[in-house]
């Protein structure tokens, strides 16, 4: 912090301005009249002249016109200019009296000015020095009252905006004003960090809050910010190339075991139905359930034949179109999927199975009917 300024000493005689100064003196002078006997005749000829020229027309074909035109123009601007002279001559004298009275009262002014300047220089040190013991109060009270703050906020970022410097403020109204101002900072930087942004976007806030002192602020930066990060990843995942063939998840494959026949299942079965002679079995497999039948598909657990309606290929209920199915099965081993896949094929319909997610399966799928 600058040096306190000292206040100058001045040892002068106190004189009482009431009494010395004298009255202010009556100032008399008498207007002068201005009087030319010649203007009524000077103006007559300007008219006379104004009219002649306002009807020419100047032929500036004619050859001779030019050299006539320039003397008749040099002519009346010669006698302008000595109308002109003699009024500034005029002015001159009139003025005179005037100038002489000005530059006197000039004088006197000048003299009581540079008395004025030596006690507005006293009064300027004074306040001065006042202004200079109010601001290391505050600031003391500052670093004392919020030690944690003054490194991330200086003293000057706080007096910003405040009147805590003017004379007609009190040091103790500004200190009261600065602890509530620095109360009012934690309470805004208390519901920034319960605001739940992200940890990108709150770095960011937090910077622009202690800035500028202004939660708005910080939570306009913050969501400038997440919006930016959103459309990025909207511009990711469209550039974001589709998976080619070769790079479709591979189907789990269970290394090898001992073969085991597969099991026998209590359910009518078409005599086309094709069941997998061995698949790889850690445990024995489970016995299966019979399948749910479709709606109007009813055959007798004695028929050894299929129903007319599969020996025809007709549907099986000529009332409905076809219609694409998605059977989900969260869970299933090879065996039991290649048994149903294989039912399904028998009746005449068309059947994929996939393994993986709904996702995965749907991409298989699309990529196996383009090829």
């Amino acid at each position: 912090m600058d040096k306190t300024p000292e206040i100058e000493e001045v040892n002068a005689e106190i004189i009482d301005l009431a009494i010395t100064r004298p009255v202010m003196p009556e100032v008399k002078f008498d207007a002068a009249v201005i009087s030319c006997d010649g203007f009524d005749a000077l103006e007559k000829w300007a008219d006379a002249v104004y009219s002649m020229y306002s009807a020419t027309k100047y032929d500036v074909n004619d050859p001779r016109t030019y050299k006539m035109a320039k003397d008749e123009r040099a002519s009346i601007n010669s006698y302008i200019k000595e109308i002109d002279a003699r009024r500034i001559t005029v002015k001159k004298t009139y003025n005179a009296p005037l100038d002489a009275f000005e530059a006197r009262v000039k004088v006197i002014t000048a003299k009581l000015k540079s008395a004025a300047d030596v006690c507005d220089r006293a009064v300027k040190t004074i306040e001065e020095t006042e202004l200079q013991n109010k601001l290391l109060a505050l600031r003391e009270e500052y670093e004392s009252f919020a030690p944690i703050l003054c490194p991330v906020v200086p003293f000057e970022r706080i007096m910003d905006g405040t009147k805590w410097t003017n004379r007609t403020c009190s040091l103790d109204k500004a200190i009261k004003e600065l602890r509530s101002k620095i109360m009012s900072i934690d309470a805004d930087w208390q519901t920034l960090k319960q605001s739940g942004l992200r940890d990108e976007c709150y770095s960011s806030a937090e910077r622009v809050f202690f800035d500028t002192l202004d939660l708005g602020q910080a939570i306009r930066e913050a969501n400038k910010i997440a919006e930016k990060q959103k459309r990025i990843e909207a511009m990711k995942a469209e550039m974001q190339p589709a998976p080619e063939p070769d790079q479709l998840p591979e189907l789990a494959h269970v290394a090898p075991t001992q073969c085991q026949p597969a099991q026998p299942v209590d359910v009518w079965e078409p005599e086309a139905a094709y069941v997998p002679e061995c698949v790889p079995q850690p445990d024995p497999m489970p016995v299966m359930q019979p399948i749910q039948e479709p709606v109007g598909y009813n055959p007798q657990p004695e028929h050894e034949e299929f129903c007319d309606w599969q020996t025809n290929d007709e549907p099986p209920i000529p009332d409905q179109e076809l219609i694409p199915w998605v059977i989900v099965i969260p869970e299933a081993t090879k065996y039991e999927i290649d048994y149903w896949a294989g039912a399904i094929r028998t009746g005449g319909t068309d059947c994929y199975a996939f393994q993986g997610t709904m996702d995965q399966a749907f991409l298989a799928y699309s990529l196996s009917r383009r090829q």
